[in-house]
């Protein structure tokens, strides 16, 4: 069975410390739910798991402990 986007976030998420561009999401995420993804199929997903995009260096931050995030989300 594939994984979900959701799944696939939860799942790869202990590993995802670092700030990631969508071109790396994307991949990384498509090749975790074994589909062509594009970058509205995850946006949402990320979002709601709590990762936060930076506008200025464009690249999404993983949930900081303190909740605090560098930016409102890009939808």
């Amino acid at each position: 069975r594939r994984l979900t986007i959701a799944e696939a976030i939860d799942e790869c998420s202990d590993s995802l410390q670092q700030p990631l561009s969508m071109g790396e999401f994307k991949k990384l995420l498509s090749k975790a739910t074994e589909r062509d993804l594009g970058g509205q199929d995850i946006v949402n997903p990320l979002c709601q798991a709590g990762f936060r995009f930076n506008h200025q260096t464009q690249l999404w931050h993983p949930p900081s402990i303190d909740g605090n995030g560098d930016s409102a989300p890009s939808v």
